[in-house]
């Protein structure tokens, strides 16, 4: 695994550094390129930006086309093509920051975004982390109409307790900053395609301290094409019983009962998966996205 560097910049000395991690692959440099906006208009400052390519893609070449701000850096890394959770562990391994978040090619990160979270972590020094409300949104292609405006769902599950990570993934993997100090060595599981982060905030941060803020600082798409939407639930089914054992290893080895049967007959699961627990339509909502 090798890595290239981009543009330095200057730093804020005054605040922790906050290491924001995205994977990428293939002929993604259109979406590279929006996550890169995304980066770059973060109120805070300093950040670290580590791009994972997984396999061969276009990464270096949005990444040299790019005029850093102050106060934000960049690294490219090579990584084998080994899949999502393998670059993730890229990014994990390799990040200098002491906050550290996920935003894959496809999100976006509000202006606001970090500089929220961080005043969460502000007003709770113990949290191991802390996440916000997220849009779901069509995918770009369907949307037809300005960022930040029109009819879309909010994603937001208040957590009352950690345990209930054992039942249901409660955030988007962009919407939560978390501690470097807690990952030590933790990683995901490699050979999880999907449902690699849901095992992973178990791991991270069951019986800990985690905080949550209702103000939408990001968007996610999903796809408008009903097959592509039946694609993704079967890759996750597809997943589910590897899941299952991995998380199943992890809570023995941590001595942790269950508090409730996450499956029944394994479509639970899917349902637990993929459902919006807390959702809610809303329409001409004014969102800070610059």
């Amino acid at each position: 695994m090798g890595g290239s560097d981009a543009a330095h910049a200057g730093e804020e000395p005054d605040n922790p550094l906050v290491t924001i991690i995205t994977r990428t692959y293939g002929q993604r440099g259109a979406l590279l390129a929006g996550a890169a906006r995304s980066v770059i208009a973060q109120s805070y400052r300093p950040i670290e930006w580590l791009v994972v390519e997984d396999g061969d893609g276009e990464a270096d070449k949005v990444i040299r086309a790019l005029d850093l701000p102050p106060g934000l850096t960049c690294r490219v890394i090579h990584n084998p093509k080994r899949g999502r959770a393998a670059a993730a562990n890229a990014g994990l391994k390799n990040a200098s920051g002491e906050f550290l978040c996920f935003l894959d090619d496809d999100d976006e990160l509000f202006s606001h975004h970090v500089s929220t979270l961080m005043g969460l972590f502000d007003k709770h020094p113990i949290a191991a982390a802390a996440y916000s409300a997220s849009l779901e949104s069509t995918d770009r292609q369907a949307l037809g109409q300005a960022p930040g405006w029109g009819s879309e769902k909010v994603f937001l599950v208040p957590l009352a307790s950690t345990s209930e990570f054992l039942e249901r993934n409660v955030v988007p993997i962009h919407a939560i900053l978390f501690r470097q100090e807690y990952v030590a060595h933790k990683r995901m599981v490699e050979s999880l395609d999907a449902l690699e982060d849901w095992l992973f905030w178990i791991e991270l941060l069951l019986e800990t301290k985690v905080v949550w803020t209702p103000e939408i600082t990001s968007r996610y798409f999903v796809p408008s094409d009903q097959a592509k939407l039946a694609q993704r639930r079967e890759e996750h089914l597809a997943m589910e019983q590897n899941y299952i054992m991995q998380r199943d290893s992890f809570l023995t080895e941590r001595g942790v009962w269950r508090l409730s049967q996450v499956v029944n007959d394994g479509r639970d699961l899917l349902k637990a998966a993929v459902s919006v627990a807390k959702v809610h339509e809303i329409t001409e909502v004014n969102v800070r996205n610059t």
